[in-house]
């Protein structure tokens, strides 16, 4: 293809990184126009500071709207197609469509219902598409105004403006679509920060835009479509999209790759463009060519399952955040400056490129192993299963057992101690513990944890774990590990629990010890000694493992991540617990994880199989967050929590069947529902709509008041007759 000269008159202009604000840049690659034709290359430069891609320098917005948006553009293109073309690319369209009405159903609070705008509507095909089909008001914005007036013929509202320019009502839209937008505006911060403006609480952005960190970008280089220079003027990645998200008040809930096998058409295309062939030759490597279309799938499953097994485009579901505003406004700036940004990148990428890990021999026993010895167990194991399998639900398995909220230690996070101990309360005797494990066997329950608190102050230890019946159960023991001695351990082994984890939150014995409230002079000390309980928990055949709190400001420091590498290095099982804004951390937003963070966490449990969350998947049947669904928490009053986070109270073991109090929390979206992340660490709609009722209350808070439960339903229903003695006979 022959090369046009570029304009006489082109003006261009440089920019910082739209990031983080950095003017140190870096060119990696650079790439040439093939649909306005200009024989210039474009220099792709990365951020040294965060990472993120853009072009520069690019032209001025008046010389990119005169010389690179063609008449031809193929955005604009709509009727001058050949008939067979035309028909192919309906049904393909049809498909895409219909597509994109199921993820826009998933996101709307009614899907029989809602507002719905389109930025950069052209010439409204979506708009008039979803008007046939759903009962959903559309609206659109498009700058160009011939195009518009082609929208404006489907019946559709359309503001013929920019979306900053067509001054929309505050809090009036339920979604925000931006299909191939945000890529091609000249600053993002602005219209991210508009959708935002015109979202309603909890609306939510929906984005699509090409994935640079995509395995189809790596393998085509300059000639991958996604470079579309000089009009994508940003190449986000899911890092750097999550970023700018985030930072401008958006909490990501969904970034995810959509493998179009039209975008591999325009790759095939580039590549014919790029190697010089033009007429004939050309119009058979076309993208408008339906025979192409075969090969453009095959290449899109390849790039699927090659590398980072990532290609095509991006889908972005962003929800705006009900905290934001209780952020202060110097976390706000700090996070701007985007720190570290760098770092958190190689991690990632690092962690991306690894090989999964497989359990060795001796990490393997504890689960396949300790089953073919146990009978009893594989029994119980294998009714669990079955049961998921026929009803395709999830199973009550596990419970947490808050056995003393009595403790050594004044941990910066503390929730137990110094929120839901109460003087005035009479906590369960040694009997009616057992009479509640008793009654959690009956309900099948399979997996026990004693915590607290700390659970070796509790004198009766011993006997709470042996009428967990560990020959027919998997018991699990949670401590700081200060209290631990070798009596405690041999004992351990002795009674046939599976791990005993020890909390421990930094690699830095002076960071650990701030964090848990203990002296300078005794850090190191306390340190040596859970360091000695972990591997002394090991030779007695007991799984030791690690324990650790993370927040956003946490996790990336050198204590944290040291203690990462070292469990990993010395295949140490580490459980990773994430910041919630309750206990000692009540109303602390800052600190919660975002998606970046989350996606570390999803990387490190995805490819080894030792560091884990409770949302991790680790068993053949998983839903996600287990709460309720799978576990319940239980206080040393008997109060029944949704986990050891949420201190709201579904009802009280002592006063009605935990079955009973399951069904009827379970009516609880995030509770009935799939969910992939912690609702009261990472979910920002349901800690505004919950957990903060709690704030100020007496904990747990009654749960009929948070939930509001409908009168009639199962709660208000039942008789409270007690079902457990209350006086340990």
């Amino acid at each position: 293809m022959e090369l046009k000269p570029a304009p006489a008159d082109l003006e261009i202009e440089s920019h910082s990184c739209l990031v983080c604000g950095s003017d140190e840049k870096t060119v990696v690659a650079t790439a040439k126009d093939y649909d306005a034709g200009y024989d210039i290359e474009w220099n792709i430069v990365q951020c040294q500071n965060c990472g993120f891609h853009f072009t520069d320098p690019r032209p001025t917005m008046d010389c990119m709207l005169r010389y690179f948006y063609p008449e031809d553009y193929v955005c604009y293109q709509r009727d001058n197609l050949s008939p067979l073309t035309a028909k192919v690319t309906d049904m393909r369209w049809n498909t895409g469509m219909y597509l994109l009405k199921r993820e826009i159903e998933k996101i709307l609070p009614d899907p029989a219902q809602g507002r719905i705008l389109d930025v950069g509507c052209a010439h409204g095909q979506i708009l008039e598409f979803l008007m046939e089909r759903t009962g959903w008001d559309m609206v659109g914005v498009e700058p160009v105004r011939e195009i518009a007036e082609q929208a404006i013929k489907t019946g559709a509202e359309v503001h013929v403006a920019t979306l900053e320019e067509a001054g929309l009502d505050s809090d009036s839209f339920d979604v925000v679509m931006m299909s191939h937008v945000l890529e091609h505006v000249d600053d993002p911060d602005v219209t991210v920060r508009e959708a935002r403006r015109i979202l309603k609480p909890g609306g939510c952005l929906l984005a699509f835009m090409p994935d640079h960190d995509g395995e189809d970008r790596k393998r085509l280089g300059s000639l991958w479509w996604g470079y579309h220079v000089p009009r994508h003027l940003y190449h986000f990645d899911h890092i750097s999209i999550s970023q700018l998200l985030e930072q401008r008040g958006f909490e990501v809930l969904k970034v995810r790759d959509t493998p179009f096998p039209n975008l591999q058409a325009w790759n095939i295309e580039y590549q014919a463009r790029g190697r010089g062939l033009s007429g004939a030759g050309l119009k058979l490597f076309s993208r408008y060519n339906p025979a192409l279309w075969p090969a453009a799938t095959a290449m899109g499953i390849y790039f699927r399952h090659t590398g980072n097994r990532r290609s095509g485009i991006m889908q972005v579901v962003a929800r705006k955040s009900v905290l934001w505003d209780s952020i202060p406004d110097e976390v706000k700036k700090r996070r701007l400056k985007n720190e570290n940004a760098m770092y958190k990148r190689r991690g990632i990428e690092a962690l991306r490129m690894e090989k999964r890990k497989n359990r060795s021999w001796e990490e393997r026993r504890f689960y396949p192993a300790m089953l073919r010895r146990n009978r009893p167990l594989m029994k119980r194991f294998s009714k669990y299963a079955l049961k998921n399998l026929l009803t395709g639900k999830p199973t009550f398995w596990g419970a947490d057992l808050a056995i003393t909220y009595g403790c050594n230690f004044n941990c910066r996070h503390c929730f137990a101690k110094s929120s839901l101990a109460d003087p005035g309360k009479k906590p369960m005797n040694t009997q009616q513990w057992k009479d509640v494990i008793k009654h959690l066997l009956e309900a099948d329950c399979i997996f026990f944890q004693m915590q607290g608190g700390e659970p070796l102050t509790h004198p009766d230890l011993y006997e709470l774990i042996e009428a967990c019946e560990p020959g027919r159960s998997l018991v699990n023991v949670i401590t700081n590990g200060v209290l631990v001695t070798e009596e405690h351990i041999r004992r351990f082994a002795e009674l046939g629990i599976i791990r005993l984890e020890v909390s421990l939150d930094s690699a830095i014995a002076a960071e650990h010890a701030a964090f848990r409230g203990i002296s300078e002079k005794e850090a190191q000390e306390v340190f040596d000694h859970c360091m000695w309980v972990v591997k002394r928990a090991w030779d007695y055949g007991i799984g030791g493992g690690i324990y650790t709190t993370v927040s956003t400001e946490s996790l990336w420091t050198p204590g944290v991540q040291e203690l990462i590498s070292y469990c990993r290095e010395n295949r140490i099982a580490q459980y990773f617990s994430v910041a919630a804004p309750v206990g000692a951390w009540q109303g602390r937003y800052d600190l919660l994880i975002n998606a970046v963070d989350r996606e570390y966490l999803r990387l490190m449990c995805e490819k080894d199989p030792l560091p884990y969350r409770d949302i991790t998947p680790r068993r053949a049947f998983s839903y996600g967050c287990p709460a309720v669904k799978e576990t319940l928490y239980f206080t040393p009053y008997g109060d029944v929590c949704p986990c050891p986070y949420t201190h709201i109270s579904l009802g009280n073991i002592l006063e009605e069947p935990v079955m009973e109090i399951r069904r009827r929390a379970m009516k609880v979206p995030q509770y009935r529902d799939r969910v992939d992340i912690c609702p009261v660490a990472e979910d920002h709609s349901f800690i505004g709509r919950y957990i903060s009722k709690t704030y100020g209350a007496d904990l747990p808070a009654d749960g009929r008041k948070i939930f509001d439960f409908h009168a009639g339903s199962a709660y208000s229903g039942i008789e409270r007759g007690r079902v457990l003695p209350t006086d340990g006979t």
